[in-house]
């Protein structure tokens, strides 16, 4: 949507519920704790109306970056190097009231999130041994650190650019406090090896990804 001079993004909430009205708030909290720190959107209004959830922000200028634009890439590790650097007390889904995780440890999170992925599919449709495995990653996590701010589904669409500059980061809907390696599951699942290759390289500057990096991020893709 436009004015004389001004544009904006509604999102309304569409039948799968996708844009939930916590989430929203949410994604409005992390704009307001970031806003100084990356280039994201201003949030105006968050709500509710007839049943579906609604918000109203400032439109950034920009397009979503080539696969093959390295320098972009890079400068997209450092910006997720920065969000990281970022930290809150405790872990998974925002309590935006307190500002903190609402659950005590990481592996209480991911154990949630592993029995809500059970609940939600076909019973009997995993084999047993895969059943133990899937079960046994939030040991294996193993993450007691204090938690960073995680963008949550930080991919090459949900960035912005203009010319040799990221001009936006995006969607925010899924973020959380965490594990920061959590945020590179969705990169190496959904991105260009290429890309995330760069990206990973702005992250770590000149320095290799620690010997376990690998194992862990596939832990949680």
């Amino acid at each position: 949507m436009s004015t004389a001079n001004k544009a904006y993004v509604i999102r309304i909430s569409g039948k799968l519920q996708r844009y939930k009205w916590g989430d929203l708030r949410a994604e409005k909290w992390t704009y307001e704790h970031i806003k100084n720190i990356l280039p994201v959107p201003k949030f105006f209004d968050v709500g509710e109306m007839y049943k579906r959830s609604y918000s109203i922000a400032s439109f950034i200028n920009g397009t979503i970056p080539s696969p093959n634009d390295t320098n972009i890439a890079v400068l997209a590790g450092r910006i997720l190097k920065k969000l990281h650097n970022i930290k809150f007390p405790r872990y998974g889904d925002i309590d935006i009231l307190n500002g903190k995780g609402v659950f005590d440890s990481w592996q209480e999170f991911l154990t949630k999130q592993i029995n809500d992925y059970l609940n939600f599919i076909p019973k009997n449709t995993i084999q047993t041994k895969y059943l133990d495995l899937l079960m046994q990653i939030p040991e294996e996590a193993n993450f007691k650190l204090k938690g960073s701010l995680l963008h949550g589904d930080f991919q090459r669409r949900n960035l912005l650019k203009v010319a040799n500059r990221i001009s936006g980061v995006i969607d925010f809907d899924r973020c959380l406090i965490g594990d920061p390696f959590f945020d590179f599951a969705p990169l190496l699942y959904h991105s260009e090896q290429t890309w995330s290759t760069n990206v990973i390289k702005g992250y770590f500057s000149s320095f290799s990804p620690p010997k376990y990096f690998y194992r862990k991020v596939y832990l949680y893709v």
